[in-house]
């Protein structure tokens, strides 16, 4: 949802190697990418070794019941963990009370169901 995107916090990326994608291959950001045998695996073991030490950490590592494994999705804890803790359900509320989205009753009715299975829930650092 609007104001709702990590990636629009400027917080959160995602990541390849893009020296191991074979010519013509066209990447799907899909696991089995960074599993066994996928194209990303020693990217995979790089990341899980030296995020901590640099400040990151997967936010969607683990199946929560919300977003899905996203292994290529990194987040910078010393700016995403404050940033989720200001971005209250009453802020998110106001600024989609304010907006002019599609479907924006739709999402107000259902906020706090969104609020708390997509945003809080995540893995944490």
């Amino acid at each position: 949802i609007p104001g709702g995107s990590r990636h629009h916090w400027g917080t959160d990326l995602d990541v390849v190697d893009i020296n191991t994608i074979p010519t013509g291959y066209e990447v799907q950001l899909v696991p089995e990418e960074y599993g066994a045998n996928g194209i990303f695996e020693k990217l995979s073991h790089w990341l899980d070794a030296h995020l901590p030490r640099f400040g990151f950490f997967r936010p969607y590592r683990s199946e929560r019941g919300g977003y899905c494994v996203e292994p290529w999705h990194i987040s910078y804890a010393p700016v995403a963990l404050p940033a989720l803790e200001s971005l209250s359900l009453a802020v998110l509320r106001q600024a989609l009370a304010d907006s002019n989205i599609d479907g924006k009753a739709f999402v107000l009715e259902r906020l706090p169901e969104i609020y708390t299975r997509y945003l809080l829930n995540i893995d944490a650092p």
